[in-house]
């Protein structure tokens, strides 16, 4: 499968339970690096860096993933929709009280 496939299906998913997210869809426009989606789940930023198979992330990603740690955000790299349906439903179940 293609990263691109997954964002897909991470974004279908996440349309269909009415949560806030930002596909930063690179472009001329974006910062290098940026995470693929940027969530808002519970008041929480959360940031999905969508990989398959092995690839790994790239150095300019790396750098976005501590920054956004270092902000007290989350940062994740999902390889399936179930891993990353998974870190959704675990996030919004930590609000839960």
């Amino acid at each position: 499968m293609r990263e691109s496939r997954l964002q897909s299906k991470i974004i279908s998913y996440l349309k269909a339970n009415g949560i806030y997210y930002v596909n930063t869809y690179g472009s001329g426009m974006t910062a290098k690096g940026v995470p693929d989606l940027l969530i808002c789940l519970n008041g929480k930023f959360i940031a999905f860096e969508c990989k398959v198979d092995d690839n790994g992330m790239q150095p300019d990603q790396k750098i976005h993933e501590i920054r956004i740690k270092r902000s007290k955000g989350k940062h994740y790299c999902p390889r399936t929709l179930n891993e990353a349906v998974q870190i959704i439903e675990d996030e919004r179940g930590r609000d839960i009280g």
